[in-house]
């Protein structure tokens, strides 16, 4: 038989308290369905250069409030945190 090479773990972001600034490397997703089951980030952050605006996701809060609809694959967010916390991607 021939060996199979060992499998690698699911590509995941690590998170540390405080502001992380970070690439999305997973596929296109709505912030709630990311970052589910993660209480420590409480807030993604968006720059938008074209328009100057920051855009913003609060974990729980109402959806008038969040103005990231998605996060995107290579697109740059701040992801804040009160704890460490890893975020599964899906690639």
């Amino acid at each position: 038989p021939t060996p199979r090479p060992p499998s690698s773990p699911p590509p995941s972001l690590p998170i540390l308290p405080g502001a992380n600034l970070l690439t999305w490397p997973g596929n296109d997703a709505p912030p709630a369905v990311a970052l589910a089951g993660l209480p420590a980030i409480r807030a993604v952050y968006e720059y938008e250069p074209l328009t100057g605006q920051w855009k913003r996701y609060f974990a729980g809060a109402p959806n008038y409030l969040n103005t990231i609809p998605l996060l995107q694959r290579g697109r740059v967010y701040w992801f804040i945190a009160t704890a460490p916390a890893t975020i599964a991607v899906e690639p």
